[in-house]
C-alpha cells in the first residue's frame, strides 16, 4: 500500500513539473485594434498542425506565398522552435512553425 502511495505521489509531482516546463511564452500583438498580424508563407510546403509540436497531427499543407493572420506566437521553454497560432479555414485552431513564415 505504501509503495503505491509513493508511486502516485511521484507521478503527480512529475506531471506538475511537466506542466510548469511546457507553459508557453505568448508573444501577441498588443495593439487592440489589430490583434492579429499578417505573415507570409515562405516555404514551398508548410505543414499545418493541430498543436504546437512537430509530433502533433498534420491537418493540412499550405504553399508558398499564402498570407495567414497569426493570433499568437508561442515559444515553449526547452524548445528552439516557435509556433504561430491561427485559424485554419477561419474555424479550426491550427499551428505552423514560425520557420515557414515571414512578416515581409
Amino acid at each position: 500500500m505504501r509503495k503505491n502511495f509513493l508511486k502516485t505521489i511521484i507521478i503527480v509531482i512529475t506531471i506538475n513539473l511537466l506542466a510548469v516546463t511546457t507553459t508557453p511564452h505568448v508573444y501577441a500583438s498588443k495593439n487592440k485594434k489589430h490583434p492579429v498580424e499578417k505573415y507570409y508563407i515562405i516555404s514551398d510546403v508548410a505543414p499545418v498542425r493541430c498543436g504546437p509540436n512537430k509530433h502533433n497531427a498534420k491537418i493540412a499543407e499550405l504553399g508558398k506565398g499564402l498570407i495567414i493572420d497569426v493570433q499568437q506566437v508561442l515559444h515553449f521553454r526547452g524548445q528552439r522552435s516557435r509556433w504561430a497560432k491561427f485559424k485554419y479555414l477561419n474555424y479550426y485552431t491550427a499551428y505552423i512553425n514560425l520557420k515557414h513564415l515571414s512578416k515581409k
